[in-house]
């Protein structure tokens, strides 16, 4: 026993082109859309400090 697969040694590997040309395509215009939304702006008044605590 050589501890190999036949059946999967014999079947070659394929790749579904079309499907992944498609998930590419779409993964890329929605990061071009994401580019163009504005930027969420930060709108509490807390403070770096007052989030860090007192120290005291």
């Amino acid at each position: 026993m050589t501890g190999r697969c036949g059946r999967c040694a014999a079947a070659p590997l394929r790749l579904p082109g079309g499907q992944l040309l498609l998930v590419f395509t779409g993964l890329a215009v929605l990061t071009s859309l994401a580019g163009l939304l504005p930027a969420r702006r930060a709108t509490s008044t807390t403070t770096p400090m007052n989030a860090l605590g007192s120290t005291e």
